[in-house]
């Protein structure tokens, strides 16, 4: 199965040496559920957007320090992959900064979080369409690691699971189109890595609550697997 992974930031220079970069953590974290993926870096932050989208099973866009909101010269491309992404019906993935570019590439709002930033293992309350649609009967925990949130869904957008800061934390788009504003790629060490960077942007409240909730089991291998798993069931329905 060909995966395009669109790149839409680096791992941070201080934590490259333990954890490299974003195209190998993704391919360690999804490759376990399928040996054959063969991965595709699109990176969009470098200008790599000319990409024929219909030579691929399936994209999964990545997170991002960037707003969708920022002026960069990349977020305009990004979105209109995304929408010829979705014109051709090839499935579509977007994690955390990728979530909220699907939404605002099809007509819904970004804005940065009044409650500030959301940083942790999250419970996820799933809506019924979520239970049925990810196949779970418990409540998932996520790690999230984000400022801004979807905060208007685009039409026809179907809730699937929110949390008590972000509403719309998991989306059905459109048939093959999903997001999640977690972050299923991340393992527990590279959520610490990526807090300890960020240290001067909590206080000790904060720091302590976040550290507290890194102790609870994560359901990130159980989403990747669906992720895989989800790729691979709308490309059966289409051919």
């Amino acid at each position: 199965m060909k995966l395009g992974l669109i790149q839409c930031d680096y791992v941070p220079a201080l934590l490259q040496t333990e954890f490299n970069d974003y195209p190998l953590m993704f391919e360690r974290a999804f490759s376990e559920f399928d040996t054959d993926l063969d991965w595709t870096v699109i990176d969009i932050c470098a200008g790599g957007h000319d990409v024929e989208v219909g030579d691929f099973d399936g994209f999964i866009i990545s997170g991002s320090r960037s707003s969708v909101n920022d002026s960069k010269s990349w977020i305009i491309p990004l979105l209109n992959l995304i929408r010829r992404i979705i014109q051709k019906e090839v499935p579509l993935v977007g994690l955390c900064f990728g979530h909220q570019a699907i939404a605002k590439a099809l007509g819904g709002q970004v804005f940065k979080s009044k409650t500030g930033w959301n940083i942790g293992c999250v419970p996820v309350d799933l809506t019924a369409a979520g239970k049925s649609f990810l196949n779970v009967a418990q409540q998932p925990f996520l790690y999230a690691f984000h400022q801004d949130n979807v905060a208007v869904l685009p039409d026809d957008a179907r809730l699937l699971g929110s949390t008590n800061v972000c509403k719309n934390f998991i989306v059905e788009f459109k048939k093959g189109v999903i997001g999640f504003q977690g972050h299923p790629e991340f393992d527990v060490a590279y959520m610490q890595g990526l807090l300890d960077i960020n240290i001067a942007n909590l206080d000790d409240k904060d720091l302590f609550c976040v550290e507290k909730t890194l102790k609870k089991a994560s359901h990130s291998i159980a989403v990747r697997r669906f992720i895989v798993n989800y790729i691979k069931k709308i490309n059966q329905e289409i051919n």
